[in-house]
């Protein structure tokens, strides 16, 4: 396997990992300030992501093993200005141009300049950074990917495994100065890479609610077995050991565990929260509102809303069906939410079981927040130039 192959897999999952952190946030984000999913900077965030990762992971990565005699080919600190850039031209002048662009010493530096390209462009176009700082800001990534580089990963390795260079430095520089240039371009040809945001007062869709109830059957899940790790690894260690788990009835544990957590999630939580939300529906933006939609909903009516909801995803988890804890339980835990939402693409106004049963509805908070529509305050939407100099979108 190449090295740059190597790096391209260590980026692919690199990215994985951190958007699979990110996306509860970002999909937070997206709904406060559109109030719906917008595709544009959904994809404009995931070239932050993966580029990020793959700047780590093509200037770290592979990480070498450490063999004996790994050490007698020390790489070394490279300071002479324009050195390596000279060997470049001088292997590869008299091939003509084609043959100049070829030479892997030359592919080198170009690659070097072309690696920082996006980080000039989206620094200035997508977050709005001044050229000069854009530029200030490849410099000191690249100064700072040279010193982890020559350092050892900072005394991680015996002995340095990649040659830190300053003209490398040089080339990334110049690289962000070419991105921070083309961000102008850029501004003026494609959307808006954080549109304005929108308000919230329409009826959320079933795909936004759906988005809610996964998101709390996700916490609780996730929620449920930090705590059941947490409980066996105290046990464990004020215990004696592992052979303390053997007394502990780990089925019976998660039972008890998951019922005070969707208790305390789905139940308590929406009670205090003031627009009777649940963590899922607070990460969306919505709340439980009475029927005109415009009020949060009774606390009796919430309580009994998600009670419905998953009460009897608590009973199944604790055994009410015959089959007890097990695969079969959990594919009916999860299956219930899916039941009461496919019952809502055949009911008025797309109105889930649990609503009619209630008396409630889901609305979004900026809706609660903002009373009747007589009384709904006019959100004032202000432009602003995420780029100066020019790269103000057009559109807006």
């Amino acid at each position: 396997m190449t090295l740059w192959r190597a790096s391209a897999l260590v980026a692919v999952a690199l990215f994985a990992g951190v958007l699979a952190l990110g996306f509860l946030p970002w999909l937070a984000g997206q709904y406060r300030r559109y109030g719906r999913l917008r595709g544009w900077p959904a994809a404009v965030s995931a070239a932050v992501g993966l580029y990020a990762c793959g700047l780590v992971a093509l200037t770290l990565f592979p990480l070498p093993e450490e063999t004996p005699g790994a050490c007698s080919r020390v790489a070394t600190w490279q300071l002479v200005p324009l050195d390596s850039v000279q060997q470049a031209w001088a292997a590869g002048r008299g091939d003509g141009l084609l043959g100049l662009l070829s030479t892997p010493s030359v592919l080198q530096v170009l690659l070097n300049v072309a690696l920082f390209v996006p980080l000039g462009l989206l620094a200035r176009w997508r977050f709005g950074v001044r050229p000069v700082r854009a530029v200030l800001l490849g410099l000191a990534v690249s100064v700072g990917v040279e010193v982890v580089q020559g350092t050892a990963v900072f005394g991680a390795y015996a002995c340095p495994y990649r040659v830190a260079d300053v003209d490398d430095v040089l080339t990334n520089t110049l690289g962000a100065a070419l991105g921070a240039a083309l961000a102008g371009p850029a501004a003026r040809l494609l959307p808006h890479p954080s549109p304005a945001p929108a308000a919230d007062l329409d009826p959320p869709g079933l795909p936004r609610r759906a988005w809610a109830v996964a998101l709390d059957g996700l916490l609780l899940v996730v929620l449920t077995g930090v705590v059941v790790l947490a409980v066996l690894l105290g046990t464990a260690a004020t215990g004696g050991g592992v052979s303390a788990l053997d007394d502990v009835d780990v089925d019976r544990l998660v039972v008890l565990v998951g019922g005070a957590v969707t208790t305390l999630l789905v139940g308590v939580v929406p009670l205090v929260h003031p627009a009777r939300a649940t963590p899922g529906q607070a990460a969306v933006g919505l709340g439980t509102a009475r029927p005109d939609g415009w009020a949060p909903a009774p606390r009796v009516r919430v309580l009994l809303r998600s009670a419905v909801l998953w009460g009897p995803v608590v009973g199944l988890a604790g055994g009410a069906v015959p089959a007890g804890p097990g695969w079969t339980t959990a594919v009916l835990a999860v299956g219930w939410p899916a039941v009461l939402g496919a019952a809502s693409l055949v009911t008025p106004s797309r109105r889930s079981p649990a609503g009619w049963l209630s008396g409630t509805v889901v609305s979004t908070r900026a809706r609660l927040a903002g009373g009747p529509p007589g009384d709904a305050p006019t959100v004032a939407v202000q432009a602003h130039d995420v780029v100066d100099g020019g790269c103000a979108d057009p559109q807006r």
